[in-house]
Parts: structure tokens; sequence; C-alpha cells
């Protein structure tokens, strides 16, 4: 098959759309191949898709001049980038579809840019004007693609929910298809004469793509923003570890669901005295050390939280609360900052259901039992 001066002039802008495409999506994702053998195996695999795909041009350009559906074998590249691209498959072939999204629609409005020049696909130097402004195009608006590309598209997919990611990965195949067909059906049955309201269809098309994809980001971002702000009001700030609040969103929880579950409430022994000799900043660090020796040694077993002040308490989840609370009582901090003594700590325990249906009456049973304690060691130390 000898190939015409257009059939090369075609084959030229396919190919400049090609380039775009794979040379956006080498820079827009972290894990691939280096940059020779990136390129290197697009090159081969691009001679092995002409090759094979030749009679399939003719056809596209005899059905009319610029229809775009020899582009679609621009998906056969899935094949190779599979192997060219470490990160997750889904990820690349949803960047793919929003860059090849980007393509089409600059391969779209330089076509029919050129058929408003000329007043017809068929008019001499036709290929070489299209070809000159498809570059122009991509000249000038590669730069704030691409910008939007790394700024806010590979973002919105870096932090999107499971169960949105498949409506972004439509999305970029949609846009792209929607594109593809209101070309091919413009260019084969429109009128030339209407080609400038068809460039000002397919710039509204592109506006409202990135305007789609611009609110998808703000409504992701804005409910990451919820779910962290939530995540931080069920914290406490001095110790790290949940507060009051989240301590009685998770007891609710189990009594709800009627889980068997204790309550241990702690009391740390003569810390009054710690704030008086050392300072506040120096308590705080007491609590903080004291919080995380207590979350070190029961993290598989049970969940801290810090109540307030230097109160804190334990949900169980274990059957033996017997030997949990022993275990609890030999728990000792060592190596206090800024030379501290560490003065231990009492504490009282309640089960559900058997100690109480209610949060306040375990909360009442465990803390009668935590103050009967430290009214021994007082006793005790007299």
């Amino acid at each position: 098959m000898i190939l015409s001066i257009d059939d090369w002039l075609v084959l030229s802008i396919d190919i400049e759309v090609l380039i775009v495409t794979m040379v956006m999506l080498y820079f827009c994702v972290k894990e691939k191949a280096k940059p020779v053998v990136f390129f290197g195996v697009i090159a081969v695999f691009t001679i092995l898709i002409l090759f094979c795909s030749l009679p399939l041009l003719e056809l596209s350009n005899s059905i009319g001049r610029g229809n775009g559906l020899f582009l679609i074998v621009g998906f056969l590249y899935l094949v190779p980038l599979r192997y060219l691209i470490k990160e997750p498959f889904k990820k690349t072939f949803t960047v793919l579809g929003f860059v090849w999204f980007y393509s089409m629609l600059q391969y779209s409005i330089s076509v029919h840019i050129t058929r408003a020049i000329t007043a017809s696909n068929e008019a001499e130097n036709f290929m070489v004007i299209w070809l000159a402004i498809q570059s122009g195009l991509f000249l000038l608006s590669i730069f704030f693609y691409f910008k939007f590309l790394r700024k806010r598209f590979i973002p919105l997919i870096e932090n999107m929910d499971k169960e949105n990611y498949p409506i972004l990965t439509l999305l970029s195949i949609l846009w792209f298809s929607f594109t593809l067909i209101g070309n091919y059906v413009m260019i084969t049955t429109g009128s030339s004469q209407y080609d400038i309201f068809v460039v000002a269809m397919f710039f509204v098309i592109g506006l409202c793509a990135f305007i789609t994809y611009s609110l998808f980001y703000s409504f992701i971002f804005s409910k990451k923003m919820v779910s962290f702000l939530t995540s931080e009001s069920l914290k406490d700030s001095i110790t790290g570890l949940k507060n009051r609040r989240a301590f009685l969103q998770d007891a609710n929880k189990l009594i709800e669901k009627k889980t068997t579950f204790s309550f241990i409430f702690i009391d740390l022994d003569l810390f009054k005295n710690i704030n008086d000799k050392y300072g506040h900043l120096c308590g705080d660090r007491y609590l903080a050390l004291f919080g995380k020796v207590l979350e070190e040694e029961l993290q598989y077993s049970s969940t801290v939280y810090r109540i307030y002040g230097d109160e804190f308490a334990l949900i169980y989840y274990g059957d033996n609360i017997e030997e949990f609370s022993n275990r609890l009582a030999e728990i000792n901090v060592h190596d206090m900052p800024d030379e501290m003594p560490y003065l231990g700590f009492s504490f009282g325990y309640s089960s559900f259901p058997s100690d109480g249906a209610t949060i306040e009456k375990l909360l009442t049973k465990a803390d009668e039992k935590m103050y009967r304690s430290k009214s021994l060691k007082e006793k005790k130390s007299v």
C-alpha cells in the first residue's frame, strides 16, 4: 500500500496527538520505566499499530477527513502501559482517558477551524493548515492543561474514595466519547459553513469538562476536610489519644449492638503535685508519656481515652476483666521527662451488661471502685 502526501500528513497529525498524550501521561505518574525504555517501547508499539491498522486509516479517511475514528486505537496502548507503569492499572486508565480527551478536543477544534477557513476538507493544503493549527493549539494550551492535570486531577485521583473512583474513570471516558462522537457527526453530516459554531461547541465542551472536574475536586477535598475535622474533634490535643466525646460515641455503639465490654476508669495519683512542683507544661508531658505507655501496653486488647485532666479510660473487649485488671496494675512508666517521679495511678472497672445497661451506671460503678482503690492507697501511705 502506497501512502499519499495527505496520508502522511494525516499520520503526522495522529502521531502528534499520540506524542502529546504519552508525554503528559509519563510526567503525571510516579512509578514508570526509564524514559529510554518507556518511549522506545511506545515507538515500537506505534510502528506495529500503524502497520496493522493502515486499512483502518484508509477507511476512516473515506468516511470523512478528520472524523477521529482512527484515534480510538489509542486505547490499545493500555497493553504496554500496564507493564511500563507500575502504579495501579485503574489510575493509568483514568489518567489516560483524561489526557486522551484533551488531545481529542484539540484534534476536533483544529479540524473544524481548518474547515471554517478553507470551506471544505477537500481544499488544497487542508492537511497542512490543519497540522499547523493543531500544533499551535497544543502549544497554547498544554502548559495550562498540564498544570490542571498535576494540581487538580492527579490529587483528585490520589484522594478519591473507592466508591467514587469508578465515577471519575467513567467521566473521563464519557467526555472523550462525547467529543469523538460529536466530531464524527459534524464531519460526516455537517456543512462547513457551520464550523465556526462547531468550534464554539467544542470550546464549551472543554469548559464544561474542566468545571465538572473542578467541582468534583472541591467535593472530594471538602469531604476529606470534614472527615479530618471530625477525626480531630475526637482526639485529645495533649496525648493524641481519643477524647471523652469519642469514648461516649464508642461506648454507646457497643451498648446499642449489645456487645459485651468492660469500662476501666483511671485516675493518676497525686498529679496535682506534679503540676505544682514542675509546672503545667511538664505536667502535659507527664500525661502524654503515661497515655503513650498505656496505649503501647494495651493496644491489642483495648482502646485508651483521655477523659479529662488526669483522668483516663479504657474500653476492654475481652472476657476476663480480672486478668486484664491484674495486667493493668503492673504497668509502670520508666524514664519520666524532666526528672519527674512516676507516682502511679488508681483504677476501677465495670462490665456491660452485668454492672449496668447505661454509660451512666457503668461510669458510676467504675468510679466508686476507683475511689475505693485510691483510699486504700492513701491509708497504706499514712
